[in-house]
């Protein structure tokens, strides 16, 4: 909110200042997409944003913001075509490949949102969000084993994760071994 905030207050601040001059439309375009997104109005915030892509040197955050927009606001694979634009040009961090992972994995592509998964493990391999997001499409795309020896990885750097103590109990549940479920710690009876 910190960061849509000052935008807004960036873009009134070059309407009064600019009463007669050109008015920066790119970074008014920009801090709407923000103020959109921030209000839950994923659909205008992926119009704006793709206004605010008219300037060069706000293209790569207007990018971005319209991926998450557009992934927010279920368009998947637009999400996904904007992740890939943005990762293909860019040395990208981990949460660029989760988020790309994340409109692949909606989209059904389990073996590219895996791919991308792993390879966010490999550059930040201390980030547990990435066992938990691998474990989950793992165990959506029908690979449970693979599933439970990602949140075994993810229990060794975190050993009372509640998230992969969680998915193991069920993945033991629904192959009938009840024991071995039951030994999950914090384990969620309505799973």
């Amino acid at each position: 909110h910190m960061e849509a905030s000052s935008l807004l207050q960036e873009a009134l601040d070059l309407i009064q200042d600019n009463a007669s001059t050109e008015i920066d439309t790119c970074s008014i375009a920009l801090a709407a997409s923000y103020s959109n997104y921030f209000s839950g109005k994923w659909e205008y915030a992926a119009d704006n944003a793709t206004k605010a892509m008219a300037c060069e040197d706000q293209y790569e955050e207007a990018l971005m913001m319209r991926g998450r927009s557009q992934h927010l606001a279920g368009d998947y694979q637009r999400a996904k075509q904007d992740f890939d634009v943005y990762i293909e040009s860019h040395d990208v961090e981990y949460a660029g490949y989760l988020r790309r992972a994340l409109s692949s994995a909606q989209q059904g592509n389990y073996e590219t949102a895996i791919l991308d998964i792993e390879t966010a493990i490999t550059m930040n391999p201390e980030q547990l969000i990435s066992y938990n997001i691998l474990a989950e499409t793992a165990s959506d795309a029908g690979y449970r084993e693979r599933a439970a020896e990602t949140c075994l990885r993810a229990l060794d750097i975190e050993p009372e994760d509640p998230y992969c103590n969680r998915l193991l109990a069920r993945n033991y549940r629904n192959a009938g071994n009840n024991d071995l479920a039951s030994s999950r710690p914090e384990m969620d009876k309505r799973l």
